[in-house]
């Protein structure tokens, strides 16, 4: 099996710790590693894992290199350079055909994100396994992670057994609620399992555009490396072509080989400032403090000094970050948001330069 890690993306859910130049995949968590090594590891511990293939860009490259660096010892590390990024599809589909061409069109693949937390990894290892026996029956299996509270941040799947029903977008907290009474619900995770086989003829007969692009892109890609190791460039013209969409909407929600792997794995996607405090310890008042600051009369919140002094009275369910980039303070249950307005201070900046 080849496994295929997504680290791409911006981070903007995680300003002002997470910037263009340091993604929400390189901050260090409190074990010291980050979320880019930590899925790393966790990959490289499947014992039916062959190499490893991660699909990055220009801007992250080289500091991902160093981080696989300073922990690999013995898995094959292959890249895949975008020139820009064009969302989970592309990149997918890239990495895919990579494999294809260079190790067959019968190899099995397992994709996944990097800012995942997931602390059951024996678990997570007899979800893989159930995966890939599923997949090579010519499935394109999902993996559905089984909810624990109402998440009004990630998307869901209806499903029953194995088959999926639909895919569901992130739902209000009410709707949330119906999801987890029902039982019949999971947690879209975007981690995925296939023969290299299927998802190419999937995506030649649902995304046909995009597959010829990414195809051409590929085929005129400039290679470097040696045994054990490769890089390949993405040629910059063509893939500007290609269509900048994620691979739920391109593909999954089309395709009638679409399965879902159930899972209890104490999974947690890393992906905005409320779902980090749901994953950090907390005191007896539901509080996570790190760095230099105090507390008075607060509840439910996340604070974060990486130097000033931060002294906060009287609040509830907030999260405060504070850094050399700035300062955060947000409605825990507005965290989705920061995207938005890190946008706005990026504009800001560069007007600012200018």
């Amino acid at each position: 099996m080849h496994a295929v890690i997504l680290a791409g993306g911006k981070g903007a859910r995680l300003w002002p710790v997470s910037t263009e130049k340091t993604p929400k995949f390189l901050i260090k968590l409190q074990n010291g590693k980050n979320l880019l090594q930590k899925t790393f590891q966790r990959i490289s511990k499947i014992d039916s894992i062959k190499n490893i293939v991660t699909v990055t860009n220009n801007n992250y490259f080289l500091q991902i290199k160093e981080h696989y660096s300073a922990i690999n010892k013995h898995i094959n590390s292959e890249y895949i350079i975008e020139p820009s990024g064009k969302d989970t599809a592309a990149a997918i589909l890239s990495s895919v055909m990579y494999i294809g061409k260079h190790y067959g069109l019968d190899e099995m693949v397992l994709v996944v994100p990097t800012d995942h937390i997931i602390h059951k990894h024996k678990a997570f290892n007899d979800a893989v396994s159930r995966a890939t026996i599923l997949a090579k029956s010519g499935k394109i299996i999902t993996f559905g992670i089984n909810p624990t509270y109402a998440e009004e941040n990630y998307g869901y799947i209806e499903y029953k057994q194995n088959k999926v029903l639909s895919f569901k977008e992130k739902p209000t907290k009410e709707i949330a609620k119906k999801y987890l009474k029902s039982g019949n619900y999971l947690w879209n995770s975007g981690m995925l399992c296939f023969s290299v086989r299927t998802f190419l003829d999937e995506m030649k007969k649902y995304c046909p555009n995009i597959f010829q692009i990414v195809q051409g892109a590929l085929d005129s890609s400039e290679y470097m490396g040696k045994i054990n190791y490769r890089e390949v460039h993405l040629n910059e013209i063509i893939w500007q072509e290609a269509q900048t969409i994620s691979i739920d909407y391109a593909l999954l929600e089309k395709t009638k080989k679409i399965a879902v792997i159930p899972c209890d794995i104490e999974w947690s996607d890393m992906g905005n400032w409320n779902s980090i405090s749901k994953s950090a310890p907390t005191d007896i008042n539901g509080n996570n403090i790190k760095g230099n600051a105090i507390a008075y009369n607060v509840s439910n919140c996340y604070i974060e000094s990486h130097g000033k002094f931060i002294a906060a009275v009287g609040v509830k369910n907030l999260a405060i970050i504070e850094t050399e980039n700035g300062l955060l303070i947000v409605d825990k249950r507005n965290a989705a948001d920061v995207k938005k307005i890190s946008s706005m201070i990026n504009k800001k900046a560069m007007l600012a330069i200018g």
